[in-house]
């Protein structure tokens, strides 16, 4: 990202706030019996359930953007802003926090007109 507001110290600050946190839900009865279920019914699968904190140790700030980064999709993006801000305040924001995902297809091909054949 060319406009990263995105800092290790934060990011350092969030995981280790979020290793309390886990902690924490082994604490909780209810907490600790929903996760067991989560865990059994997604098979352990960490795009759905909370990160161990093993894993958590092992993802680094790029890791971590790189995955959210490619999850973004230009063509059907959409950021809805409310309040009172100026066209650069946006533009910032948006560079500050979003950056220019990169196109994730070829949006050239996609632009020539292909009839169908019969």
């Amino acid at each position: 990202m060319q406009h990263s507001v995105l800092v290790d110290d934060a990011f350092d600050r969030a995981r280790q706030l979020y290793l309390s946190y886990y902690q924490s839900i082994l604490k909780s009865l209810e907490h600790s019996i929903a996760h067991k279920l989560m865990v059994a019914m997604l098979d352990g699968d960490e795009q759905f359930i909370k990160p161990t904190p093993k894993s958590l140790e092992n993802s680094t700030l790029q890791s971590i953007k790189d995955v959210v980064m490619n999850q973004f999709v230009g063509n059907i993006m959409e950021v809805s802003i409310v309040g009172d801000f100026t066209k650069e305040d946006i533009a910032s924001c948006i560079l500050d926090y979003l950056d220019i995902p990169e196109a994730t297809r070829n949006y050239e091909r996609e632009q020539e007109f292909n009839p169908p054949l019969f």
